[in-house]
């Protein structure tokens, strides 16, 4: 390195010497010629002005006067060419200025970081005010339900220390606090007693499971806690009997009681529980008790001893297998026979028409029935024979048994009844015969007898341990208005929230008064737990994005499960270090548009079109057509909503019967999509009031206008993100024509727009106009009864919405980025999209190439011309400099970087990008996330004493190479909303077996063992190794932290024999990174461990494996909970459509 750093300076101290001095010898005039002109001036040569000044400038005046006359005559003569070339000078301008339109920073109005303070407007008095806030809860079952309540319910007067209601008591009703303060606890010994939680005004004190019970006709529901009050208090009785009258006469209303407190059992209990707090084999029991003979039709049938009944001949039929001997075939029929009329009575006691719904499974060995997190599989499975073991995956361990399924009982009826995915896997143990619902079949039995949901609830309940039912006595319920703070910043932590729907938003106020948004929680999120394990006060303020449903756990109850279930205490100790060390390393100082962290995983979507030529109903279905690759979607109009529910329903009066069944839609389906109508109708406001994110559709070809609803928009949904899609169209080669341009004019008149996304629409949505509904449902039948293309643009926008984006990030290393492309084309090659893309220094070049054409073939041949355009002497020759700052210029790299970039910006590329680079400013990190690309990829490629800081065009901040903060920046990436993260280090790798000298290091002897030929020289840092080695500490630091994390997958090719400026090796180290990305990738273990929850088959295709169905399954399963448009025609309409549409 010494060598060539001093035949550099000597070769530029030769250019510069040499050039000064023929400027000397030029300049200086030579002493005869001096001699000359004075003679020359002695012999009467004068150099005075022949006249004076005044006639001078009168000549000169009127001399140009004649000039411009002239050259007037000689264009007025092609005034028609004139016009043509100015006209062309005027596009031209018009042009470069799009190119030059810069995104301003995106600053989201107050409101969005502001809770609502509303004052008490309501005419109700505050008995009424405290029983509906109680009552929150059964708010579905409507007006009729509250009013029946209030005139059955009783107000007690309690003194303090004076029990309401002790352990052990027959629970008769639900009691609501009116004023005063009442304590849960469990008595444990004499004088003594474990305090659960403190309840205030408006709370309720009830256990929803044991309501259930009561609801199904058990006797002796006894308390499993006690109440006593605190203070003088005044509580609202309800006795239960009120419930079971109601639903004797509304038996639709059951069925919707039961979903919500499943739901909360499921995400609250099983989740939540689980999740957070380690908790699996404690919260049910292993084996049931003993069911009486009334009990039978709930399903827990312990014994096949009473004598079967004749059943259906398909059962029958279906039964015979093993054919061990006819004897034996004979009894195994006569007990599938048996069981399968027990379970069509349990099902519906009073129709055997069940039995159609019914399938029989016959298992020789162990079989997977049912696995965990997955939409698929959920069924409703009763035992006829053999026997189920149920288990449930903890984070890092191997799977834990939760109980067995024996004979006549049943199993997988939590995810029935929530339509969650099941948080159980389902195996068979050995031999078995199976009788199973699905999901679908049971939705049909219980629109024909609602009652089914009572009675697969008691097999879930029987389930439950002693424990969860103290917890469900602890738990409150809570209902959380858009707008309004769920606490606030400085309030003390006396509880933690599990979110069960809805959306809320955490803001810190800073020392200056402004408002920071840290972040966004959404359903089955754990909200303020570092604080409350802690038990300070709270940092910051969390507020309903819309109207939320939670769940508080007390500290009181805290403290009783870490005294029943001490392994809770390291579990916490594990949560709270994961809390705190993530925002430690999560904090990223940056400007404000770069701070948003991002908001995804969203549970529903308002799609909102800009204008009235946007084809929002294809879009749509596109849409969720891409979503069935990752979970069962919802699609919703105003036309289908019709279907399903009454015109009345949106009037003002049935508001709340709408909030309950979209509530009930979004429990049932992993998101729900709501297609917005043009003008703002109140099914627009309603998805707008229902939405986590808005999507806001608008042709990228059209003029950037902001349309008569968005601005109405802006004001009605202040605190919702909104994200802006752009249409480009397809051209038939299947790409689109244009690349984007102008998305910061776009972006800057829609303030109110966190981001943007480009999408590639087909041209069979704009076959159609998007008035015809009918013709278009009958287009795009077809097309969502196949597989979803997973590499689509519709697919990577539904990744991001739902929280499964796969992130590349690529690191710097010089030439040997070449293996970047090669890694790039392994991915191409096995079938793994690519969402996002970050890099740093030769990182951010390749990734914004990837971004800008997404072509392997492409970015290979770009990328290598440019990397033989660096090995070329004389560019480097003539961008020598004198090196004050750096050796070069930076003019010529300018140049190539230019070349292949132009003028793009980075919100114009096809795929999120971000580069990295250092602020010698300010001593921190840049994240690039728009702006001029050329530049940010210059900086982020500028290596310190070869190229000369750039200066940022927006605040003129010095920009150095990003890999000196951070050199694989996978944490970035995270933080942008990726999941699944590839992070390829290309760098290169420190020495680190350095010679031991001791205390002190002579040169002279280090020189001595460099050149002495009968020793070996000693490895010893130079002062530049010293330098760059301080120069990255910080790099090094991170890029550990990355390599032991589990939030990415990092990988580095064998590229370490290759130099940093070793550009000549392209096609070399090309094929390193893609021989090494093609054995990484195609490896069915590594797609699995990539992708843990997704189910990867391995194909193969052109001798490499393939992953087709990256991240999630396959979407034929889901296409027919789609609700279509059409769905409500006659068959009369249908054919007459299809002759149309021929």
């Amino acid at each position: 390195m010494n060598e060539v750093l001093n035949a550099v300076l000597i070769v530029l101290g030769i250019l510069i010497i040499m050039p000064l001095t023929v400027w000397f010898w030029l300049r200086v005039p030579k002493k005869a010629n001096v001699e000359l002109l004075r003679s020359h001036g002695a012999m009467g040569f004068s150099s005075t002005p022949r006249f004076r000044k005044r006639d001078t400038f009168i000549y000169y005046g009127k001399k140009m006067l004649k000039k411009v006359s002239s050259v007037k005559d000689k264009m007025s003569l092609s005034s028609r060419k004139r016009k043509a070339i100015l006209r062309k000078f005027q596009m031209g301008s018009e042009n470069a200025a799009s190119y030059r339109v810069s995104l301003r920073k995106i600053e989201p109005p107050e409101e969005y970081l502001q809770e609502d303070v509303r004052a008490d407007q309501t005419n109700l008095s505050r008995e009424v005010r405290d029983f509906l806030a109680s009552l929150r809860v059964f708010s579905c079952l409507g007006d009729k339900f509250i009013k029946e309540c209030m005139t059955l319910m009783e107000y007690k007067h309690f003194q303090p220390n004076q029990l309401v209601f002790q352990q052990g008591q027959l629970q008769e009703a639900v009691y609501i606090l009116l004023s005063g303060k009442l304590e849960v606890f469990i008595p444990e010994r004499v004088n003594s007693q474990i305090s659960l939680k403190f309840v205030k005004s408006g709370d309720t004190v009830s256990s929803f499971l044991s309501v259930i019970e009561a609801i199904s006709g058990k006797e002796q529901i006894l308390m499993d806690v006690s109440a006593r009050a605190c203070v003088d208090s005044v509580v609202i009785k309800v006795p239960i009997k009120c419930f079971e009258s109601f639903f004797v006469e509304n038996p639709e209303s059951l069925a919707r009681l039961i979903q919500v407190v499943m739901v909360r059992l499921l995400r609250v209990t099983f989740l939540a529980m689980h999740q957070h707090l380690g908790l699996s084999s404690e919260l049910v029991r292993n084996t049931l008790a003993e069911t009486s003979e009334e009990e039978l039709h709930t399903g827990l049938i312990q014994s096949a001893a009473s004598q079967p009944q004749e059943a259906p001949q398909n059962a029958r039929r279906a039964s015979v297998f093993l054919p061990n001997s006819e004897l034996a075939t004979r009894e195994i029929a006569d007990d599938v026979s048996y069981h399968s009329m027990q379970f069509s009575r349990f099902l519906d006691p009073k129709s055997s028409d069940v039995l159609e719904e019914v399938t029989i499974k016959h298992f020789l060995g162990e079989a997977m029935i049912m696995k965990q997190d997955s939409h698929k599989d959920a069924a409703l499975i009763y035992v006829i024979s053999g026997s189920l073991v149920v288990t449930q995956a903890a984070p890092g361990k191997e799977d834990a048994t939760i109980f067995h399924v024996r004979v006549g009982e049943v199993a997988g009826g939590l995810a029935i009844l929530t339509g969650e995915p099941s948080v159980f896997t389902v195996k068979t143990s050995g031999p078995a015969i199976l009788a199973t619902v699905s999901r679908k079949c049971f939705a049909s039995v219980a629109k024909r007898n609602p009652k089914v949901f009572l009675y697969v609830a008691r097999t879930v309940i029987a389930r439950l341990s002693p424990f969860v039912r103290q917890l469900d006595f602890a738990l409150d319920w809570h209902l959380l208005e858009s707008g309004l703070a769920l606490f606030r910043q400085g309030d003390e932590a006396d509880s933690t929230f599990v979110v069960l729907s809805g959306r809320l938003r955490s803001v810190a106020a800073q020392s200056d008064g402004k408002k920071e948004l840290i972040g966004e929680y959404g359903k089955g999120d754990l909200v303020g737990i570092v604080e409350f394990i802690n038990e300070s006060k709270r940092n910051t303020t969390v507020m309903a994005v819309r109207d939320t449903e939670l769940t508080s756990l007390p500290h009181g109850l805290l403290n009783y499960i870490k005294l029943k279930h001490p392994s809770v205490i390291l579990r916490l100790i594990n949560v709270l270090f994961r809390k705190i060390a993530g925002a430690q390393t999560s904090f990223i100082n940056q400007s404000r548009i770069e701070q948003r962290p991002p908001q995804c995983n969203f549970t529903s979507v308002a799609i909102l079109p800009a204008s009235d030529d946007v084809p929002i109903l294809q879009f749509g279905y596109h849409l969720y057509h891409s979503l069935t690759l990752i979970g069962p979607p919802l699609l919703l109009t105003s036309q289908t909503l019709n279907v399903y529910l009454n015109p009345e329903t949106f009037d003002g009066m049935n508001d709340y019967r709408l909030s309950a069944w979209l509530a009930r839609q979004e429990d049932q389906h992993r998101i729900v999509l709501y297609l917005c109508d043009k003008e703002m109708s109140s099914w627009t406001q309603t998805c707008i009031r229902q939405a986590d994110c808005i999507l806001i559709v608008c042709l990228a070809d059209a003029e950037p206008t902001v349309g008569k609803v968005e601005k109405r928009l802006e004001r009605m949904a202040v605190r919702t993100q909104k994200e802006l899609v752009l249409l480009h169209r397809e051209s038939k080669s299947g790409v689109s024509m244009v690349s984007p341009t102008g998305t910061a004019a776009r972006l800057n008149i829609r303030s109110w727009c966190s981001s943007h996304h480009h999408l590639i629409a087909s041209q069979d949505m704009f076959v159609h106009p998007a008035g015809n509904q009918r013709k278009i449902h009958l287009q795009y039948r077809n097309l969502l009864t196949g597989a979803p293309d997973p590499h689509s643009d519709f697919s990577r926008l539904a990744r991001w919405l739902t929280g499964e984006s796969i992130g590349l990030v690529l690191g710097g290393g010089g030439a040997r980025g070449a293996a970047h492309v090669g890694i790039m084309k392994a991915l191409e090659d096995t079938g793994i999209p690519i969402d996002m893309v970050g890099g740093v220094s030769i990182g951010a070049f390749t990734g914004a190439l990837w971004c800008m054409e997404r072509n392997s073939d492409t970015v290979h041949a770009i990328a290598k011309k440019w990397a033989m355009k660096m090995i070329q002497i004389w560019r480097q020759l003539f961008d020598l400099t004198y090196p004050i700052t750096s050796m070069f210029t930076g003019r010529s790299f300018n140049a190539l970087i230019k070349d292949v970039f132009e003028d793009i910006q980075i919100e114009d590329l096809w795929i999120p990008f971000f580069a990295i680079s250092t602020d010698l400013t300010s001593s921190q990190m840049r994240v690039h996330t728009h702006g001029s690309l050329w530049r940010y990829v210059r900086a982020s490629m500028s290596l310190s004493g070869y190229m000369p800081p750039l200066c940022d065009p927006i605040d003129g901040h010095l920009l150095l190479d990003g890999g000196y903060v951070n050199n694989l920046p996978a944490d970035v990436m995270r933080k942008h909303g990726a999941k699944y993260i590839l992070a390829v280090d290309v760098g290169s790798e420190d020495e680190t077996n350095l010679t031991n000298y001791g205390d002190h290091l002579s040169g002279w002897w280090v020189l001595w063992k460099k050149w002495w030929p009968f020793s070996a020289p000693a490895k010893v840092l130079n002062l530049p190794d010293i330098q760059s080695k301080l120069a990255y500490v910080s790099c090094v630091r991170q890029l550990e932290e990355v390599k032991n994390s589990d939030y990415c997958e990092y990988i580095r090719p064998q590229i370490d024999r290759y130099k940093t400026l070793q550009f000549g090796c392209f096609d070399e180290i090309f094929d390193v990174g893609y021989h090494h990305g093609r054995v990484y990738f195609s490896a069915r273990n590594k797609a699995r461990s990539l992708f843990p929850e997704s189910d990867v088959t391995v194909k193969q295709s052109s001798n490499i494996a393939v992953l087709p169905d990256i991240p999630i399954a396959h979407a034929p399963n889901y296409v027919e909970e789609l609700i279509w448009c059409g769905s409500s025609l006659s068959s009369k309409h249908e054919e007459d459509l299809s002759e149309e549409q021929a």
